[in-house]
């Protein structure tokens, strides 16, 4: 992979709670962070996503305040302002990536009680969403967010080997999304771009690590 660009600094990007949040804004709901929505009609997972809805918001912010100083691969006021507006109840992209990042939050040390059998229930809907005969056509940002959260979770739980392959569809994705080619991030708007930079430097050192 080619070097683009330097990756964002994550200051200042991270808000305090979910109902601070501004509303969804238009270029998350792109080709870069997200599709565009048509139809919001809820898919078959919607009821059991409201009934878990307050304890995974609890898990997703100890994700945004443990882990992702350290690995910005997403927006947390797009992701959170778009849970609020209940696109994962019809976005099965969207709530793979909620998901997951809920799931690594839990699957690395804490003091949450049932933390281990509440990321195990996470991240097997997570791969239900995100596991389909139609995952490397038109990627977006967040399914490359997605197959890397799904890989740290694997190695935090069971370790590097069973990291191994989710990390190479990561980087697969991310090629297919041409982050390895500096003109591609024209196309992404400021805070679209900032993501895709985090993401592909994130990648570059994880694939150069794994050739060493």
């Amino acid at each position: 992979m080619g070097a683009p660009l330097r990756p964002q600094s994550v200051s200042d990007r991270l808000p305090a709670t979910h109902s601070q949040h501004a509303p969804p804004h238009s270029t998350y709901q792109s080709s870069g962070l997200g599709n565009a929505i048509v139809n919001p009609t809820a898919h078959e997972k919607a009821p059991f996503l409201r009934v878990i809805d307050p304890i995974l918001r609890a898990d997703l912010e100890g994700y945004f305040h443990r882990v992702y100083p350290l690995c910005p691969i997403v927006d947390p006021v797009s992701v959170k302002s778009r849970l609020d507006a209940g696109v994962h109840l019809h976005d099965k992209g969207f709530a793979a990536l909620v998901l997951a990042l809920a799931s690594l939050a839990l699957a690395l040390p804490n003091d949450s009680n049932g933390a281990d059998d509440r990321s195990d229930v996470y991240i097997a809907h997570a791969l239900e969403f995100h596991n389909t005969p139609k995952l490397g056509i038109q990627p977006n940002l967040e399914t490359v967010a997605t197959s890397m959260t799904i890989a740290a979770f694997s190695r935090a739980r069971y370790g590097a080997d069973a990291a191994y392959l989710r990390n190479k569809e990561a980087v697969g994705l991310a090629e297919l999304l041409q982050l390895h080619q500096p003109q591609r991030y024209h196309s992404f708007s400021d805070d679209e771009r900032g993501v895709a930079l985090n993401i592909y430097w994130i990648l570059a050192v994880a694939e150069r690590f794994v050739e060493l």
